[in-house]
């Protein structure tokens, strides 16, 4: 049971990883999604758009790719492929909450090192190569944030990972929300530290990389949490779906999370 949800959720990672790619063909190579870390007010091609919602067009047709979700006894409607079947805090939300209510919850979050700047290119922005990029990684799809709620224990209180979002902390915090994200200095994850010659990264809270199968009340929301014994299931650039083990070494694990590090031994 625990292999075949694996795979489901792998081939969720796979199908937006490759709408990556049909976005990318269509736009002259250019990632979907747009605007640098903290852009959210300027000319409307400059505003940061989330690549989840940018992919919209190339994940098949409503009918086929919606669900009703029973939630806390209540019904809330949203594309299936955004919900990893091992993620246990989707069970949490509430469509009638305050905090959860017009949210777009995802169990996974994007690389924002790898879309951030304005229309990174696939052939020219990943110096590092596709196969040694990150893509997207599941996780949680929500978490507690003490630093700026109280009530980790009451789910109704914590902080959506919204696929639909892309604006600043600011926002997010008010709205009960952060953009899907990883690696994001914005909100001041764990990210990689790139030193040395030849270069070397590694991450800027010694010796982490990710966590795997931890209590969601008690996860730390600035790494990202592995949903399956097996470690973390992942998507590269290159449109690959794999299981980065819990025993990776940080500096290996780091490198790919950069795009254009020249890390040595990131393959």
């Amino acid at each position: 049971r625990q292999a075949a949800i694996r795979m489901q959720s792998a081939n969720q990672l796979r199908q937006l990883t490759l709408a990556v790619h049909q976005a990318a063909d269509a736009d002259a190579g250019t990632l979907p999604g747009s605007g640098d870390l903290f852009t959210f007010i300027g000319s409307e091609e400059k505003q940061g758009v989330s690549p989840f919602f940018a992919l919209r067009a190339y994940l098949g047709d409503e009918p086929q790719t919606m669900v009703d979700m029973k939630v806390a006894g209540r019904t809330w409607r949203w594309r299936k492929i955004f919900w990893s079947p091992a993620d246990p805090t989707t069970r949490f939300l509430d469509p009638n909450s305050g905090n959860h209510q017009s949210r777009y919850p995802s169990s996974y979050s994007a690389n924002i090192l790898a879309f951030q700047g304005y229309r990174p290119s696939l052939a020219a922005n990943f110096p590092d190569g596709l196969s040694n990029t990150l893509c997207f990684a599941e996780r949680y799809a929500m978490l507690p944030q003490d630093q700026y709620i109280q009530g980790r224990n009451d789910p109704s209180q914590w902080l959506v990972y919204d696929c639909g979002d892309w604006t600043p902390p600011i926002f997010g915090i008010a709205l009960g929300s952060r953009r899907s994200t990883f690696a994001d200095p914005a909100w001041k994850d764990v990210v990689p530290v790139t030193t040395g010659y030849p270069p070397v990264s590694r991450a800027s809270v010694p010796g982490v990389t990710f966590s795997v199968l931890p209590k969601p009340e008690t996860a730390d929301s600035k790494q990202l949490q592995a949903l399956h014994h097996a470690g973390l299931l992942v998507a590269l650039m290159d449109g690959s779906v794999r299981t980065i083990r819990p025993s990776v070494s940080e500096q290996v694990f780091w490198g790919m999370t950069t795009r254009d590090g020249g890390e040595v031994g990131s393959d």
